[in-house]
């Protein structure tokens, strides 16, 4: 009995070695065929190289889409940290007290300094698209710019910027500003509903303050492109500002010679309700295409509009004003809207503002100087 147990258990001990050596076998029989694999590989890509050398060709890597994008946001992240430090400015120092506005793709709230207690304005942006970041990067970074140069401009003023990544796909852009009590449409809807119509004083107060300002931009090549009730914000006491650059484009071509007889090419800008006539017949015709005009003197009668609309507390005239046709037609509109509420030099200067061919009309420097000698 006891030999029996003795053969029984050297057969199992022989099972055992053998399985491990067989195990032992296949990983090494494993490695080799992997090394081989890898050998050829190795061969393959130096033939390819001395190929590609001797053709002075590369091979063609196809990267989906979205690896691209994922690369192109890497890349701007670097840029990132950078622009962060540089304007000294983290979003976690802020917090929300009320939310002023919201859009499609962005919010505006009232924030306080967790340090200093101060309060401003908080606009938070959202984009997928790096070249819109960019745009919208330059627009504050212009801002910031302008108003170091002349602090004496109606331009909302932007102290910081910073750019934060939501997820592989979306960044948000955070611009601190100082806080405005409304934007002026919001202002003239009001007054509408209380019937509260503007003194001639203070239109003659908001109309030059804001001249000034786009005079002092042409002067410096730049043209907004986008002038509207809502790209102007109210701050009380008189001060109206400028703001939203996200359209406007350096016409360093009409900074060399008289601003007035100068256009160029550009793309067709703006918001259909206050463009000028020739951006707004070019809409209807193909908004594709670019155009020659003077950005300036259209900007001057998208200024005429928002002046107009001041004016009235009423969209009526601006519609009635889209029809016309001729000069007769708009002085007829002015007339019936401004003579028996203001004196004659508003209803001139609206005229002069809204005139159909751009030949006729002033461009802001040439504004700015009759408003100081009529009014």
């Amino acid at each position: 009995m006891t030999e029996d147990r003795a053969k029984i258990k050297m057969e199992s001990n022989r099972k055992k070695i053998s399985d491990s050596n067989k195990k032992i076998v296949n990983k090494k029989i494993q490695s080799k065929l992997l090394y081989n694999i890898s050998k050829t590989n190795i061969k393959a890509n130096t033939m390819n190289c001395s190929i590609n050398k001797t053709t002075n060709s590369k091979p063609k890597v196809i990267i989906p889409a979205n690896i691209k994008k994922l690369k192109m946001i890497h890349k701007y992240e670097k840029k990132e940290s950078k622009l962060n430090l540089m304007k000294g400015f983290d979003s976690e120092n802020y917090n929300i007290l009320n939310v002023l506005g919201e859009g499609t793709f962005s919010q505006i709230f009232l924030v306080e300094n967790n340090i200093t207690h101060e309060k401003f304005a908080l606009k938070k942006m959202t984009e997928t698209k790096l070249d819109k970041l960019e745009e919208k990067k330059h627009e504050c970074e212009l801002i910031m710019k302008l108003t170091k140069e002349d602090e004496q401009l109606n331009l909302v003023k932007v102290y910081g910027i910073q750019i934060k990544k939501l997820d592989k796909f979306n960044m948000v852009l955070y611009i601190l500003m100082e806080p405005a009590k409304s934007d002026w449409e919001y202002e003239l809807k009001n007054r509408h509903y209380e019937k509260k119509f503007y003194t001639e004083e203070e239109l003659k107060n908001i109309i030059l303050g804001l001249v000034r300002t786009f005079s002092s931009l042409q002067k410096r090549g730049i043209c907004h492109r986008d002038v509207k009730p809502q790209n102007i914000l109210s701050f009380g006491n008189g001060v109206y500002k400028v703001t939203d650059f996200g359209e406007a484009k350096a016409n360093h071509k009409n900074c060399k010679s008289n601003f007035s007889q100068n256009t160029s090419v550009q793309t067709l800008r703006g918001t259909e309700l206050y463009m000028s006539p020739i951006l707004f017949n070019a809409l209807r015709q193909n908004p594709e295409n670019d155009l020659q005009y003077n950005a300036f003197k259209s900007d001057v009668f998208s200024l005429g509009l928002c002046f107009l609309l001041a004016c009235t507390l009423s969209y009526q005239p601006l519609y009635l004003l889209r029809n016309a046709n001729n000069l007769a037609n708009i002085e007829a509109i002015i007339d019936e809207y401004i003579i028996n509420r203001y004196s004659k030099n508003i209803s001139d200067l609206l005229f002069k503002m809204l005139q159909l061919e751009e030949k006729d009309r002033p461009d802001f420097i040439e504004l700015e100087s009759m408003i100081l000698n009529n009014f």
